[in-house]
Order: C-alpha cells, then structure tokens, then sequence
C-alpha cells in the first residue's frame, strides 16, 4: 500500500496544479465556455462548428446534465473549478471500492489485491485528464450491479422491487452520457422487465432537473436534432472498439503504413469516410462476422453457467465467508455484458475502460482458490497488469500499436472469464470450490 498511496499522491498533486501549458482539462475548459455562451446566447450546443459531430471533437454534444451541474461554478476561472470537481471524483472511486467490497466479501489477501488494482486503475486516472464523467458512472454502473446482486434473477415482489431501483442508477449514467442505455439491451435479452422502468425514471429524474436549470427546450433540441447526427467509427488509436481497430487493420493492408498513419494521427479521421472505398465495407464485415459469433459464443456459454449455478443456488456463511452465489452470477454477467457492450461500439474511446473496473473486481471475487482456473487467473491478472501500467497517454507514442490492440481485446478477456461456468458464473468452479476460493465445508444452504 505505501508505494500505491505515493503513487496517487503524486497524480493527485499533478492533477490538482497541473503544469502550465499542457493539454490536460481542454474538454473542462470547452464545456465551461459553452455553458457561458449560453448565459449570453440562449444556445448550449454549438452546432455551427466545423467538426461538432465528428466523433472526438473538442465541444459538449453530452445530454445538458453535466452542463447544469457545470453551470453554478460557471462563472468561476478553470483552476479554481478542478480543485472542486477532483475531490468529487476522489470520493466517488473510494465510495465505488467501498460499495462493491461491501457486497462482495472477499477474503482479506484477495481484498488487498483488488483495492490495489482498483486504486492504480489507469483509465480512471486517464479520465481525470479530460475531466470525464466516466468515475461517476462507474459508481452508478457499481450500484446498479449490487442492487442487481441483490435481486439474484429471483421472481418474487421484493426482487421486482430491487431490479426497478438497478435500473433508476442506469438511467441516470444514461443522462449523463447516452452509450450506457445500450446496456438496456441486456436486460432485454435476460427478460429483466423490471429494471426498464427504473431505467426510464432515472433518465425523467435528470431531465426535469435540467429542464429546471436550462429549459425543457434544450433537452428536445439534443435529442430530436443533435443525438440523430452523432456516431460514426474514429480511427484514431484511442479509439479501443473492435470496429476501430479492424478498421486501422484493414487501412494498413489495403493502404499501407502512410494511409494509417495519417489516419489514426489525423483529428477526426472516420472509417466512413476513409480512403480506399473497400475498407469501410471489409472492416464492417468482419466486425460483424465477429459479433454474431461471439452472440453465439456468449449464448452457449450463458446455457453452461446456468446450468453449473443449479449445484448451488444460493449459499452463506459467517464473517468474509458470506457469499450468495446466485447474486454473484447476476454480477458476472452484468459485468460480461459492459464487456462485450465496450467491445462492440463504433467508437470506444479509452476513458470508457474506467467502467471495466466493476468486472475487473467482480472477476477477481468470482474466481475458485488457486491454483484452481489457472488461465482465468492468467487472463484476470494480464487485464489488471496492463490497467495498472499501460498508461496509454505516456506509451501510446512509442507503443501506439501494442497498446491499443491489448486496451481492445481487454474487455473481451473479462468477458471469457466471467462467463466460466461455475457456481457463481465465474471462474470454473465446482462443488469443492466456491467463487473467492470459499469451501463449501464453511457454508450452509439458505432457502430462499
């Protein structure tokens, strides 16, 4: 612990007074000024910039929730406005360890290793940079997954109850950015009905709140002319989607390394608009070649975890032994679907990794003792390891290919461990082997 708090001591305090100069809060500073536009203007979204709705382009085309939290401290100077916003963020990635440990029970040497990881995550600090709304969201994504832990896929009215408030988190980090509602589509195929309306209160919560800051005006112009023309596919390297990355692959074969250089070290370069014609269509099919294959893989792999967890439907026990396995395996595979989700957008920008935290640790609690699943520990440790040292702002310039290939196929590494089967739909398990390495001998059946 000594050499990771002197470690976030000192991004902290790099954070906190960054040196003169430098590129960290551009996003921030572009934010505040369109909010200030709009005390003089009446208009929020600058739609009349060049490369508004290019994918990574410097203005805020979010939902106007961040900008009404943003517009009180408006009027403040930008130094003054991050010495607020950081301990904010601070405090929501404490909170998000302390809610899944909480739930989560693992044993103390585990614990230690997971609050490790979680505390050097890379893409968390990578968000700070921009000032992201990433950490807000992954406490809300970490509290949706509990509550969805909670309810266990029981059928009862109390289990109802808690899938409608897993939603209502949900529904908020969709207000804040629109790429979380996509997950709505898992709870669709799981026929989780009951977490759709809590999905929809949460999204009303946030647009009466900025409704009652801007005016409901807005929120209509964002989402009925703006959210439309949003999208594409940016080949620049931080874009870590497999879309991105097959088509950087494709540009160098059919173009050669001076068309990907120019593209991926372009601003706004696009897979649609890329030249030669044929990589758009050869990289989209590939991509999804690879989509239906791994919804195939991911539907057999679902029928074997289901079948393993009916050896042991729910379990406890005393102290850090607890554990509802049940809950776990609703945990996994909401974990496995944020996985799958980031690996499959168009454009996945790296800062979208701070969620790969929550089935980061929901994997590490999941899997049997050692040396039990030793290729799942291997590829949960290889996910941690990279996280944790691949920077990929200061490597990306010597090591731009490496790391963007391993920062892509990562969410696809969680998501094949935590559809192992096993009781807890995580890591192969077996019945002389609970998930976190808990023995059965340590725990009782609990009726539901």
């Amino acid at each position: 612990m000594v050499p990771t708090s002197i470690q976030i001591y000192h991004r902290a305090t790099y954070h906190y007074s960054p040196p003169r100069g430098t590129m960290i809060y551009y996003d921030l500073s572009a934010f505040l000024g369109q909010v200030r536009d709009y005390e003089k203007t009446g208009r929020l979204y600058a739609v009349d910039q060049a490369d508004f709705y290019d994918p990574g382009s410097r203005v805020y085309k979010y939902p106007a929730t961040f900008a009404a939290i943003l517009r009180p401290m408006a009027k403040d100077r930008l130094r003054p406005i991050v010495r607020k916003l950081l301990p904010v963020n601070f405090a929501l990635l404490l909170l998000t360890l302390g809610v899944l440990l909480v739930y989560l029970k693992p044993p103390p040497v585990r614990a230690m290793f997971m609050i490790l990881t979680f505390l050097n995550w890379q893409p968390f600090w990578e968000s700070l940079g921009g000032m992201q709304l990433e950490p807000a969201m992954l406490l809300l994504l970490s509290v949706s997954a509990v509550l969805l832990g909670r309810e266990g896929g029981r059928e009862n009215p109390g289990a109802r109850s808690l899938a409608f408030w897993a939603g209502v988190p949900l529904g908020l980090a969709g207000a804040l950015k629109v790429y979380p509602f996509g997950l709505a589509l898992y709870f669709v195929v799981r026929r989780k009905w009951w977490v759709l309306p809590g999905i929809a209160a949460g999204f009303a919560a946030a647009l009466i709140h900025t409704s009652l800051t801007f005016s409901f005006g807005v929120n209509v112009e964002y989402f009925t002319r703006i959210l439309p023309r949003l999208g594409g596919t940016s080949l620049n390297w931080e874009n870590v989607s497999l879309l991105g990355s097959l088509g950087r692959l494709v540009l160098l074969l059919f173009g050669g390394p001076a068309a990907l250089n120019q593209a991926v070290t372009g601003p706004y370069e696009m897979l649609e608009t890329v030249k030669p014609a044929l990589v758009r269509p050869t990289a989209l099919a590939l991509a999804g070649i690879g989509a239906l294959s791994l919804a195939w893989l991911t539907a057999k792999r679902a029928r074997r975890v289901e079948a393993a967890s009916m050896e042991a439907p729910e379990v406890s026990g005393a102290g850090h032994e607890t554990v509802d396995v049940r809950g776990l395996r609703e945990m996994s595979w909401f974990g496995a679907a944020i996985c799958l989700y980031l690996f499959l957008m168009p454009t996945s920008w790296v800062d979208y990794q701070t969620l790969l935290a929550l089935p980061t640790l929901v994997a590490f609690s999941g899997l049997p003792a050692w040396p039990r699943a030793k290729g799942s520990w291997g590829l949960v440790v290889a996910v941690a390891f990279s996280a944790v040292f691949g920077s990929y702002t200061r490597l990306v310039e010597e090591h731009h290919f490496l790391i963007a290939v391993w920062r892509t196929w990562m969410p696809l590494a969680l998501w094949w461990v935590l559809l192992r089967p096993g009781p807890g739909g995580c890591g192969r398990g077996s019945r002389g082997s609970l998930p976190g390495g808990r023995s059965p001998a340590r725990v009782v059946e609990v009726a539901e």
